[in-house]
């Protein structure tokens, strides 16, 4: 296959961009960004899609990586597309933080992605791993002990991020430049065997393609079943999960029925565990399979509870409880209520945030998309009304978020926007009468979105004040 049908049939299979969606393509100045961007460029009017480049110096090799941003600012230019760029210090960064400075470098290169897109309205950000990385990727997680979801490897899609070039091998890539006579840049960092990749890429790679010389592919294709199988395992482990949790007392606990969780096969009550860890704690990061495993044992009676960071997991009686420790629950803010009209500044010193309000008139050509954002309401300013109440959560809140079927619990929403629980006391309800039109960090109510017959539309926004 060449490189175009490889990127043809991945936007075709994973849906990795709908017809008008801005993508982001992360440009490092390499072979494989580099054949991207330019393939990407090419297949623009076939796909639907507007491109733009992004480019993160990471100051890591002097002038070498200040000739890779100069590199990609020129491509851009030369291909028409817009190119934003920033330069961090990564080493410097890695140093203060004791990090690990591959991992402080994706982590910092992530990030700068995720606010470049955001910045030039980029729907999907594309990035150039190919079969060789994802083959590397499972490889390393295998040798460091990687369950089935590590070796389900880099994913198609996950979130804004897409991957392309999954599909496609190295070789394929550089055939790809070949044949239009496209250069590249070379990353010396990629010859340092000090880089447990490319020690990998370099020594072993070569003798695994003695053996099998599709092994890259062979691999990635392996990943890619894992994958889908892990995402089936997920969802069923979601469904039991649901079935067998109980109502807690405590809001901030999570309860599940101990006996219809050792009627579970070992391997489901695995799963349910880290689904449940996932859903409450917001990630899995830190999490060893040890660590599920002494809470099975513990759910079955066999085991004592398990401290979790600022967690504990234990049995009591019939349930199974996932809850804070004592000492580290957070201290809830005092309640407060205050009411205001839909316009100016507010200051909610109880929890230590500030919004402005303001009304719009609704005129022909207005943005509305380039008006929203993560701590930005808009509303309608007539299904509001002329006072807002502005309280703290209560227990059992409901309403009904922006495009969901129906009225949610306050509580289920913040599990799944992986609120951290510190976080959730610290929520401010804006009140439309008896009805929540919004509560910070969370969707505007559905009776109360902007709609073609809107005159008059309400921003609500979450400042920083100084």
């Amino acid at each position: 296959m060449t490189l175009i049908s490889t990127i043809r049939e991945a936007f075709q299979r994973h849906a990795l961009a709908a017809p008008g969606d801005a993508v982001l393509v992360a440009v490092s100045g390499g072979a494989d960004s580099t054949a991207l961007l330019r393939a990407l460029h090419e297949m623009r009017a076939e796909l639907e899609i507007e491109l733009a480049a992004a480019h993160l110096n990471h100051k890591l090799r002097g002038a070498e990586s200040d000739g890779d941003e100069a590199y990609c600012a020129e491509l851009a230019a030369e291909l028409g597309v817009e190119f934003i760029a920033e330069e961090h210090d990564v080493a410097a960064r890695a140093r203060l933080a004791g990090g690990n400075l591959e991992e402080t470098a994706r982590e910092i290169r992530y990030a700068f992605l995720e606010r470049a897109a955001d910045k030039l309205g980029a729907a999907r950000i594309a990035v150039a791993h190919t079969a060789d990385d994802q083959a590397e990727t499972v490889l390393l997680r295998l040798l460091r002990g990687a369950g089935r979801t590590g070796l389900g490897g880099m994913r198609p899609m996950r979130g804004r991020i897409i991957r392309p070039l999954l599909g496609a091998t190295r070789e394929e890539v550089l055939a790809f430049l070949r044949e239009r006579g496209i250069a590249h840049r070379e990353d010396s960092s990629n010859r340092d065997e000090n880089f447990a990749r490319v020690l990998l890429r370099r020594r072993i790679a070569p003798l695994l393609r003695e053996l099998n010389p599709s092994f890259a592919r062979t691999l990635a294709a392996a990943a890619d079943h894992i994958a889908e199988e892990d995402d089936f395992l997920r969802e069923l482990a979601g469904g039991v999960l649901a079935d067998i949790g109980l109502d807690s007392t405590a809001e901030d606990t999570a309860a599940l029925d101990a006996e219809a969780f050792a009627s579970l096969h070992p391997a489901l009550q695995r799963l349910v565990l880290r689904r449940l860890l996932a859903r409450e704690l917001g990630s899995l990061r830190g999490i060893e399979a040890a660590t599920v495993e002494a809470m099975r044992r513990c759910a079955l009676g066999v085991g004592p509870g398990v401290d979790l960071a600022d967690s504990v997991f234990l049995r009591d009686g019939g349930e199974l409880l996932l809850r804070p420790h004592e000492e580290d629950a957070p201290a809830q803010p005092p309640a407060f209520q205050h009411e205001v009209e839909p316009g100016g500044y507010l200051r909610v010193n109880e929890v230590d945030k500030s919004f402005r309000l303001r009304n719009i008139e609704v005129s022909n050509g207005l943005e509305i998309e380039a008006l929203s954002g993560p701590r930005r309401a808009l509303l309608d300013a007539g299904a509001v009304g002329e006072v807002l109440k502005v309280r703290n959560r209560l227990p059992g809140d409901r309403y009904r978020p922006l495009g969901a079927p129906g009225r949610q619990k306050l509580q289920d929403l913040f599990v799944n926007a992986k609120l951290p629980r510190r976080r959730r006391d610290e929520a401010v309800v804006f009140m439309a009468g008896d009805r929540i039109c919004w509560v910070s960090g969370l969707r505007v109510g559905e009776e109360f979105k902007v709609t073609p017959s809107t005159t008059r539309i309400l921003i609500i926004e979450e400042v920083d004040d100084g």
